[in-house]
């Protein structure tokens, strides 16, 4: 918070702030120029490049950061996915890891950790989740995609 106060804070947006980012819902409304979305259509995503405003009643969502919420995904599921997924994502693409490679993730309890475990599969012959006292190892196991 003492960044905030102080004007140095990557949030761009000026107080009453009101935060969050990852959202799911229904279309109420869309702006000039939006076609891929209508009024009543499900979505899940982010609000905007700060990744603020999903945690009020209305959101405001640029349509470039939303996608169509997939049928089998429940709008409590699609709306932790977003954040987490492309942390997952970014972590594999900077790694770039080859076939054979072999990785192991520290502190793999957390959000990103389970989604982690289903990205590289093709990629990969081990992977290995780490948290606490505890490891686990997948050695070229089928894991479900979404």
């Amino acid at each position: 918070m003492r960044s905030f106060v102080k004007g140095s804070s990557k949030v761009s947006p000026p107080p009453p702030l009101t935060l969050g980012s990852d959202l799911s819902g229904v279309v109420e409304a869309v702006g000039p120029g939006v076609s891929q979305f209508k009024s009543g259509d499900e979505v899940y995503g982010v609000t905007n490049p700060q990744f603020v405003g999903a945690n009020a009643e209305f959101a405001v969502a640029s349509a470039n950061m939303v996608a169509m919420k997939p049928e089998r995904v429940s709008s409590l599921e699609a709306a932790s996915i977003p954040v987490v997924a492309v942390t997952g994502q970014m972590l594999f693409e900077y790694a770039r890891p080859e076939p054979g490679h072999s990785i192991m993730i520290l502190g793999a309890a957390g959000n990103v950790g389970p989604v982690l475990s289903s990205l590289p599969r093709a990629r990969v012959s081990m992977l290995s989740l780490s948290w606490g006292r505890k490891t686990s190892s997948m050695c070229e196991r089928s894991v479900p995609r979404m």
